[in-house]
């Protein structure tokens, strides 16, 4: 029975510190509304609501045009990988030439030093 109670009053101490600190943080976001209440009278507004409605409304407005730039932002980076990967195959495409062109290339200088060795030949003899 003393340990319930010991058990209740521990309890009633933590639940009474969870309300102090619920508290202080009503006192925290009335002293907020109640200046952004001010600005919004200072700003011209007569209506609270029209004027928190009228911020909600902005902020979405912002988000949605922030939301549409990353939009934009993620088509032009999936138009640049498509045109890296168009480079990326080009590339491959041209090196693959360039090894072909140097091969010939090594194949007529090997013919044209087969040439010029007959011709010395030739003429020595």
């Amino acid at each position: 029975m003393k340990k319930k109670q010991a058990h209740d009053a521990v309890e009633i101490k933590r639940l009474n510190g969870v309300v102090e600190v619920a508290k202080g943080e009503l006192v925290v976001l009335a002293n907020a509304l109640s200046t952004k209440a001010e600005e919004w009278r200072t700003q011209g507004h007569k209506d609270v609501t029209q004027a928190l409605l009228y911020d909600v409304m902005k902020s979405k407005q912002e988000s949605e045009e922030k939301g549409k730039q990353i939009a934009d932002q993620d088509a032009l980076l999936r138009k640049l990988a498509h045109d890296l990967s168009e480079l990326e195959h080009q590339n491959k495409v041209l090196t693959t030439a360039v090894h072909h062109n140097a091969a010939e290339i090594d194949t007529l200088n090997q013919q044209k030093n087969e040439a010029v060795q007959h011709m010395l030949a030739m003429e020595d003899s």
